[in-house]
């Protein structure tokens, strides 16, 4: 561990590391150094939002794949895959093609080994901001790695975030034929890297105990790095809605910003958001609210947490700032009829998510636990221990948080903290022979095997099924036809995401998904209260238990009907109507 400063908060790794001194030999040896991986800068030109450096310009006009190549042309901090935009007349961006873009922090929020005496980070974002001022609309999908991984050339979340992208393209590219909408847009995927990686495990199992033990600087670096991260992101997000305003675009016809963070870059979303230096911060905008206004999302359209490696403390701030504010204007009860409105209303979408693969759910009886996470299950409260974190909710990660009393001061009786909802695909895409189709690039085009079907006012209509103004319990729903086995469907599905996907030779099967606000009896008794729900059915902040269905293990979030499911929040009017 000697390639990172140790504070207080991480001196118990330097006793590991004594006593294990091969670890420390194989740190030292391995040290990733605090440098940008992404130093080709595109010169964005102005008119048409391309690349003019030719150096960048190549990845514009070499077909591939899909998938960036370790070559010289992935140095650059912008690029194009799939089709060439010169190619297109259709109005329609066929062929998979989108743009990827680099945005870096260093350790410090900028590169002590960057020559130049501006931040890196900061020449990245101003070619990102000229190509997005270029573009007729833009579908932003931001995405913020986590531990052991940074912005280089051929790192597995970079690919899988080019995987995401070509099919965000093809569920753009079915919007626009069924109802006109996004036809002009281009898909951006930015890929925000910061120090995740500490330790370079380019020389295979020796450095491995290392990386596994960096966790314990990384962690915290994920929030030393968080408020440089935010404020580039709002900065970009201030630059989308002056673009709609130019435009006269409103609603559902709005540059579309969909922020991701995965493990520790959940965590960095999550700490920025909570603890802005700006002040914008999500407590804050709980306490403001106006009962029945509907809250805006605190950054972009809507925050997904992908197996967020982050204490549930975190989390209960949020919910435990929705208890204030609902005791504070006497909304605490809302089945009470003399007290008609809820905080937020019927037409409130989700603006922050979390989703965890979470231990101890079941599927047709059967334990699910040795496909859950256990990076946030197990590493992080084994780490929180040994930092000494004796509480509970100091040591658990917010998707592995009981349902619990809240333990906050000056908290009105009977609030509780914990997991509010749960999340399922019904089952997988295979072929003729039932063989598994995979994510994957050639797949993102096929109308076949990307079909994300348009699924307006579902989240409106689920609410209303289940009556009352806070429509507590309500159930996303499943089909007969799904192949769903178990207890009875409150109604059919209103979440389809491939609904005339019929293997040749098979019974049909609708592929869908299905949100629940509430927990079942899938879950284990630790992690429910019987009939008490920890928030209201329109409350905008989503603590998601997720099945192996929808998320396997730490990384397997990586799925085209997850996928679908995460983007039909963002790009369909799932509360109009």
């Amino acid at each position: 561990m000697g390639c990172v400063q140790m504070n207080g908060r991480t001196r118990w790794a330097a006793a590991i590391s004594a006593a294990v001194g091969m670890m420390t030999m194989t740190a030292m040896i391995g040290c990733a150094a605090d440098r940008p991986q992404r130093t080709a800068l595109a010169a964005i030109d102005t008119q048409t939002g391309f690349p003019t450096n030719a150096e960048c310009r190549q990845q514009w006009d070499t077909p591939d794949d899909g998938q960036e190549q370790a070559d010289t042309a992935s140095r650059c901090a912008l690029q194009r895959h799939g089709q060439h935009p010169a190619a297109d007349t259709t109005g329609i961006k066929a062929g998979g093609g989108y743009h990827l873009a680099f945005l870096e922090f260093g350790e410090d929020g900028g590169f002590a080994a960057d020559p130049d005496p501006r931040s890196l980070h900061a020449r990245q974002l101003a070619d990102l901001r000229r190509h997005l001022a270029a573009q007729p609309q833009t579908y932003l999908i931001t995405y913020v790695h986590g531990w052991r991984h940074d912005a280089r050339a051929g790192d597995a979340d970079v690919r899988d975030l080019q995987l995401l992208a070509a099919y965000a393209r093809s569920f753009l590219d079915q919007r626009c034929r069924k109802t006109g909408r996004y036809c002009k847009a281009e898909v951006t995927a930015l890929y925000v890297g910061w120090r995740g990686a500490s330790v370079d495990e380019s020389l295979g199992a020796i450095t491995k105990p290392a990386a596994i033990l960096s966790f314990v600087t990384r962690k915290p670096q994920s929030e030393t790095v968080a408020p440089f991260v935010i404020d580039a992101l709002r900065l970009i997000e201030t630059d989308l809605r002056d673009q709609d305003r130019k435009a006269g675009r409103t609603g559902i016809d709005r540059n579309r910003m969909l922020v991701l963070g995965h493990s520790a870059g959940g965590n960095l979303l999550l700490s920025g958001l909570l603890d802005d230096p700006s002040g914008q911060t999500v407590e804050k905008a709980i306490a403001a609210q106006v009962p029945g206004a509907p809250l805006e999302a605190p950054l972009g359209d809507l925050v997904v947490l992908l197996n967020p490696a982050a204490e549930s403390t975190k989390w209960a701030r949020i919910q435990n700032a929705v208890h204030r504010r609902e005791a504070a204007l006497d909304l605490a009860d809302c089945q009470n009829q003399s007290r008609t409105q809820p905080l937020f209303p019927l037409n409130q979408p989700p603006v922050l998510i979390a989703m965890t693969s979470t231990c101890g759910l079941t599927s047709g009886g059967k334990d699910t636990s040795p496909f859950c996470d256990w990076v946030t299950d197990t590493v992080f409260p084994i780490y929180r221990s040994a930092l000494g974190k004796g509480n509970d909710r100091d040591r658990r990660t917010l998707g592995h948080m009981d349902q619990l009393p809240s333990d906050a001061p000056g908290m009105p009786p009977g609030r509780l903290v914990g997991t509010t909802h749960q999340f399922d695909i019904n089952h997988t895409i295979t072929d003729n022979t039932g063989k598994y189709i995979p994510t994957r690039i050639a797949n993102a085009g096929n109308p076949t095997l990307s079909r994300c079907d348009v699924v307006d006012g579902w989240l409106l209509r689920a609410r209303k099924l289940k009556g009352g103004p806070s429509a507590e319990g309500w159930d996303a729903g499943y089909s007969v036809q799904s192949g769903r086995q178990g207890r009875n469907s409150p109604h059919p599905n209103l979440t389809p995401i491939n609904a005339e996907f019929n293997p040749p030779g098979k019974v049909p099967r609708r592929l869908e998904s299905q949100f629940r606000h509430g927990l079942s009896q899938d879950l284990p008794l630790r992690l429910r209260l019987k009939d008490r729900q920890v928030t209201k059915g329109t409350d905008p902040f989503w603590n998601v238990a997720a099945h192996v269905g929808a998320i396997l293990e730490h990384s397997g979030y990586v799925s085209y009907m997850t996928w679908c499911a995460i983007n039909q929040l963002v790009l369909d009017d799932i509360t109009g109507g």
